[in-house]
């Protein structure tokens, strides 16, 4: 099966910046991440590694932004939800990371039935 072409490019550029970002080179990785955004905004993985980048440089309020956006994108993957409630806990926003862990604990309940 082949992949539509720009299909093909998002896979190519998001592999490229984990191996940026992997390799420490955070500027270059979120600049393809924002790259991948520009073909396909609502792409959780680049949107949820913009936000790490983003913690990683301390722009906090900065990453929530691209966390919240990932989890609404895939309510089911759990590391979205870690990333936003750690996040949250830096910026000593502990009501809104217990509302989360909350939230997250009855996703998690209507997922098993």
């Amino acid at each position: 099966m082949k992949l539509n072409p720009r299909v093909a490019d998002i896979v190519s550029i998001f592999d490229k910046g984990l191996e940026e970002h992997n390799a420490g080179n955070l500027s270059a990785a979120k600049k393809m991440y924002h790259e991948i955004l520009s073909i396909q905004p609502d792409h959780c993985e680049a949107n949820h590694n913009i936000g790490i980048v983003l913690v990683a440089k301390n722009e906090l309020d900065k990453a929530l932004e691209f966390f919240k956006f990932a989890l609404t994108a895939s309510p089911n993957v759990s590391l979205f939800w870690a990333s936003y409630i750690d996040t949250l806990a830096k910026l000593e926003r502990i009501i809104e990371a217990k509302a989360l862990i909350k939230a997250a604990k009855v996703l998690e309940c209507l997922a098993k039935t």
